[in-house]
């Protein structure tokens, strides 16, 4: 299945520490592996609530949230997100089934940062990544 995305095999940025958000255990480890094979570093959590907890011992540098749950739940997790200090300028990518402009637009407004309908472009996803790790470095003044 990678081969057919043609996924380069390359240190980009292994100071960059990726949360991946998701209910689905096998999406989780899906994105878990594909990200690894980047060089990102990686932590796991079900919800928002575990991963705000867990932010104490790991602090991410992007949040990739997989965005299958109800409408409402998304939307709420996003704020609450972005409510919680520590999360609030944290670039978060969103991916979701849910393929309409109108949850686009809405999860974007909520604190989204991008947005991906699935099936996932992985050459997108990528270059999505690389573009808010290189901000992140700029931010603490790290040059690649």
């Amino acid at each position: 299945m990678f081969k057919r995305h043609q996924i380069k095999n390359k240190v980009f940025n292994p100071e960059c520490l990726v949360l991946i958000v998701g209910r689905d255990r096998e999406t989780r480890l899906l994105m878990k592996t594909l990200l690894e094979v980047w060089s990102y570093r990686i932590i796991e959590a079900r919800t928002v609530r575990e991963a705000i907890f867990n932010s104490e011992n790991h602090f991410p540098n992007i949040i990739l949230m997989d965005a299958d749950s109800s409408f409402g739940k998304i939307l709420e997790d996003l704020s609450n997100l972005r409510r919680d200090e520590k999360f609030n300028t944290i670039p978060v990518i969103v991916i979701s089934s849910y393929r309409k402009s109108t949850f686009r637009d809405m999860t974007n407004a909520g604190g989204a940062n991008h947005f991906f309908t699935k099936p996932l472009n992985f050459t997108r996803l990528e270059s999505s990544l690389k573009k808010f790790a290189v901000q992140e470095n700029k931010a603490r003044g790290v040059s690649l």
